[in-house]
């Protein structure tokens, strides 16, 4: 059967950067089973093509992500009570083990998972029309562990049980004084200049995003592994993107990595 609806989930590849786009503006760019499913996926299939940067964006301009799309939800739980935890939890798993810069482009407000999802990411730019909101409690559900360690190292635990237990409003400006966000900027100035960021982190050696994406994670999470932070440093070392970037900057030129 031919249909016309939009894929939920899109991902593009430019170069070393992949682009998710959860794409269902006329939902806010809620989130069903399936699409978190779909983002586990799509971080696999990134890093099967050699992307060392992932962004993850909401289409239109509605929202970037307004949490669960409740009516599937609901559906999902009638079948399986553990349904949605479970996909959210696979979704945030697969955006924090992906091994290279991840990127939030926070188009939009994000709500509840919304919120989660772009807090596994690494960096996190937004509009000047974005807020932040987790109403969980008002749904009665717990978020599953990685997304609560993901909002405790960024704005505390203070912080943390004000947008978990009242589910106030968090607009731009004030969510980059909590550090939910590294910059917020406006209109199609702001999407230029964090693409022309993006593209600069893209430019950087692939083992070394992957390197500090995953030991800094590890730090957060109070998961030291010294001997595994010595292999992840020593494999940078050891690489032929290390001689040629030292190369480059002796012979003052931009370096050419491949990720090895």
């Amino acid at each position: 059967m031919v249909t016309d609806e939009p894929i939920p989930i899109r991902l593009e590849m430019e170069g070393r950067v992949a682009t998710l786009t959860l794409n269902r503006p006329e939902r806010g760019n809620a989130l069903t089973p399936q699409m978190m499913k779909d983002i586990a996926l799509c971080c696999g299939q990134a890093q099967s093509d050699g992307a060392s940067v992932l962004v993850i964006t909401g289409a239109g301009s509605k929202a970037f992500c307004s949490g669960y799309d409740l009516e599937q939800l609901a559906d999902s739980f009638a079948d399986d009570a553990d349904a949605g935890g479970h996909a959210l939890q696979e979704a945030l798993a697969a955006v924090e083990d992906f091994a290279g810069a991840t990127v939030a482009l926070i188009n939009g407000p994000a709500i509840g998972g919304g919120v989660l999802l772009a807090l596994a990411c690494d960096i996190r730019w937004a509009s000047t029309d974005a807020f932040f909101q987790i109403p969980v409690s008002r749904l009665g559900l717990v978020y599953p562990l990685r997304g609560l360690q993901a909002l405790v190292g960024a704005v505390g635990t203070t912080r943390a049980f004000q947008l978990l237990h009242c589910g106030d409003k968090v607009d731009a400006p004030t969510a980059l004084t909590w550090n939910l966000l590294n910059g917020v900027g406006e209109g199609a100035d702001w999407d230029r200049e964090a693409r022309a960021q993006i593209a600069r982190i893209a430019s950087h050696a692939p083992l070394s995003l992957a390197g500090h994406h995953r030991l800094v994670r590890m730090i957060r999470d109070g998961r030291l592994d010294t001997s595994e932070a010595e292999r992840v440093a020593m494999e940078a070392i050891g690489s032929q993107d290390a001689q040629e970037g030292i190369k480059a900057i002796l012979e003052k030129r931009l370096p050419q990595f491949r990720g090895m």
